[in-house]
């Protein structure tokens, strides 16, 4: 019985260790999608997003 009591901790443990490993990279990824979502709102206004496709587009053969 005191096995089953000690593996529920340690997998909560597990699962608290993960969730802090995890974390961080997941708000990583919303702030950068937040900031390349901004830069193309910013380019879009200014007009400039056909300019920067023009750009970042290979030439055609």
């Amino acid at each position: 019985m005191n096995l089953a009591l000690d593996l529920a901790l340690d997998l909560d443990a597990v699962m608290t260790v993960m969730t802090v490993r995890f974390a961080p990279v997941v708000a990583g990824a919303a702030v950068l999608l937040i900031i390349a979502f901004t830069i193309v709102i910013v380019l879009k206004r200014n007009g400039k997003l056909g300019d920067v496709k023009d750009q970042v587009a290979p030439p055609a053969p």
